[in-house]
């Protein structure tokens, strides 16, 4: 727009009938213009200037509502622009800002990495510790299950030879009962012979004695018949 205002400054302005230019007319526009601070809107009134000085400097005016119609229109466009340049200083201005905000986040966020950081490190180091302990007590564990299948194994076996040893000592309790029985028996007849035995015994002894008495009396018998004799 610039070098469109320019051109357009650079052409002939021609006088009017009545003797008047299009700088009275223009005056005003770029006197408001030259008072903008960016230097768009500088060039701009400089260009608007030399347009009205060109104008008053040229002869005739048969031209000039078509002259009057491109000023305006140049000046809606370098309004348009000085708008949208504005726009685009305080779009850069927000910019600007959120891009110092984005820093100041950006250098929170490497500061709190920074303290966070040997937390997260020590934290990994005692995560991989209990991940260490973990395995180990799977292993355990493992073994553990392994070693109560084993016992469960042994008590069975033990349960069967229990069992047979049950049935052994019933056994034995029989035959040791049967032996008793037997052994009574055996003393209740080794009684009785015994008995039998001393009563023999006595038997004979009696019939012994008896005898020595019957031997005793007829020696007598013997003795006092020959003292009668002698």
């Amino acid at each position: 727009m610039g070098a469109v205002a320019g051109a357009a400054c650079s052409e002939p302005v021609l006088h009017s009938a009545s003797g008047e230019t299009a700088s009275s007319r223009l005056s005003s526009p770029c006197a408001s213009s030259s008072s903008s601070s960016s230097p768009r809107d500088r060039d701009s009134s400089a260009a608007e200037e030399a347009f009205s000085a060109a104008t008053a400097a040229s002869p005739g005016g048969a031209g000039r509502p078509v002259r009057l119609r491109q000023v305006a229109e140049l000046r809606r466009q370098l309004a348009v622009e000085a708008a949208a340049e504005a726009a685009a200083i305080s779009a850069a201005a927000v910019l600007r800002e959120e891009l110092v905000a984005a820093e100041a986040d950006a250098q929170e966020e490497h500061d709190r990495h920074e303290l966070l950081h040997p937390e997260v490190l020590e934290r990994e180091g005692r995560a991989l510790e209990l991940a260490h302990a973990l395995d180990a007590h799977r292993r355990a564990s493992v073994e553990l299950r392994a070693n109560v299948a084993n016992l469960k194994e042994d008590i069975g076996k033990l349960c069967k030879e229990h069992g047979w040893a049950r049935r052994y000592m019933g056994q034995a309790e029989a035959r040791r009962a049967r032996l008793q029985t037997e052994v009574q028996e055996a003393e209740g007849g080794l009684a009785t012979q015994q008995a039998h035995g001393r009563v023999a015994r006595m038997t004979h002894c009696v019939a012994h004695s008896s005898d020595l008495r019957s031997q005793l009396e007829a020696h007598q018998a013997s003795e006092a018949h020959e003292a009668v004799c002698i």
